[in-house]
């Protein structure tokens, strides 16, 4: 959740609140009254509505009331859900002994955001038990390998490179996908490359991921 929101106050104008959605590029603010109390959300869809009324008001006048919140200890899906529930795009999140105590906003981006950290964790912990289980069942080093954005290897093929002997390129992870290195596949840099490897080819590999000024080594 974003823990320092943008706030709207009851008695601030419309004219007001739409300069501040503006600014902000947000679609809805949480609204407090003058004790700091959540007291409601003001959506540009409310504003939407007051003009058509055709009277001025103010923003207490006219935001949503019947608030839809979370509490800081609940799980992302269970937000998720009640979001979706009610077609929403934000959550107040309060404080479950005081729910009028304003502690932080959920978006949808934060959200989706949380779901990408998750999802790139999972690979990294998946591309580090594989190479636990490699270690345990050969007496060769496993390594992990960066790839470079100007390495020799960066945008080549697989089969293009004069690999050292004595080296097997196990496992590739881009970002969160975990990939099996073939001889088509197209080397980035940014990808991290899990090598089981005699010894003596470390420093050949190392040169091949980290520095492209100098021709490859023989």
């Amino acid at each position: 959740m974003q823990t320092e929101p943008r706030t709207l106050r009851e008695n601030d104008t419309l004219a007001t609140a739409m300069e501040v959605l503006a600014q902000t590029r947000h679609h809805g603010l949480p609204v407090i009254n003058a004790a700091d109390e959540l007291v409601g959300i003001l959506t540009v869809q409310d504003i939407d509505r007051a003009w058509l009324d055709g009277q001025i008001q103010t923003v207490g006048q006219v935001c949503t009331r019947e608030l839809l919140t979370a509490y800081p200890d609940e799980s992302i899906g269970a937000a998720l859900r009640r979001m979706s529930a009610r077609d929403v795009g934000r959550l107040p999140v309060v404080a479950r002994d005081h729910p009028r105590r304003l502690l932080g906003v959920l978006r949808r981006t934060d959200l989706v955001r949380a779901y990408d950290i998750a999802l790139t964790r999972r690979a990294q912990l998946r591309h580090a038990a594989q190479q636990v289980r490699l270690g345990a069942f050969t007496d060769a080093q496993v390594i992990e390998l960066s790839i470079n954005a100007d390495a020799l290897c960066a945008n080549k093929r697989v089969k293009e490179m004069a690999w050292p002997p004595g080296c097997v390129l196990v496992s590739l992870r881009r970002g969160r996908q975990m990939l099996i290195p073939r001889g088509e596949t197209l080397l980035r840099g940014g990808d991290v490359l899990v090598v089981v490897t005699e010894s003596a080819a470390h420093e050949h590999l190392l040169r091949l991921c980290r520095s492209s000024h100098n021709e490859a080594p023989a």
